[in-house]
């Protein structure tokens, strides 16, 4: 495969895997916001399965915001690679 046609299919690839990651993103936001609003509604605050629930909760939104940084870099990898689509007078 030749480095247009390389760079295109990649580029496809990864708004696709953005586009999948944005729905994951907002199904764990929804989600930590249910478990959090649980555990403050029901006072289940000394509860240690609440605990683990919140804790489990936190780490969730960690690693998407993790997952999501190192997604953006990779986005600015082959953003800093120029344009998918090289004119033609490009050698």
């Amino acid at each position: 495969m030749d480095k247009p046609n390389f760079k295109k299919t990649l580029a496809q690839d990864l708004n696709k895997l953005n586009n999948e990651f944005l729905e994951f993103r907002q199904d764990c936001e929804f989600l930590a916001s249910a478990f959090n609003g649980m555990v403050e509604q029901e006072n289940y605050q000394a509860d240690s399965t609440a605990m683990g629930v919140l804790c489990f909760s936190q780490w969730m939104v960690q690693k998407v915001d993790k997952l999501g940084a190192n997604l953006d870099q990779i986005n600015a990898s082959l953003a800093a690679q120029g344009p998918i689509n090289p004119s033609a007078d490009s050698p």
